[in-house]
């Protein structure tokens, strides 16, 4: 069934390909753990791919965290997390403002600054 010719992904995105290689990276993160064959010129290409163009440090850093996700070195906390205190530094000051979500909902929103 995995071998269908319909079974075929397209990752478009706007932002250009380093965020398609962040989804190439983690695709291949968790295939590793879940999936049984791959053909060698599938994996090196998406390898290749992700190499070339996977950008800042923080993308890779995401990886990491996903991959820990994935092989249970890591869990989520389930516990709340309280925000006592923000403190911005050397930024130009041009309508900068914050807004906080919980549960993809905004509970807060600054004046601009």
């Amino acid at each position: 069934m995995l071998e269908h010719p319909l079974n075929v992904a397209v990752i478009f995105c706007k932002g250009g390909l380093e965020r398609c290689a962040v989804v190439v990276n983690a695709f291949m993160r968790y295939n590793a753990i879940s999936a049984t064959d791959d053909s060698v010129e599938d994996r090196f290409s998406m390898q290749r791919f992700s190499e070339r163009y996977l950008g800042p440090p923080s993308y890779k850093r995401y990886l990491g965290y996903f991959s820990s996700l994935l092989s249970g070195r890591i869990s989520v906390n389930s516990e709340p997390i309280f925000l006592h205190n923000i403190t911005l530094t050397y930024f130009e000051p041009v309508n900068v403002f914050l807004k906080i979500y919980e549960r993809l909902l905004p509970v807060y929103q600054s004046r601009t600054v």
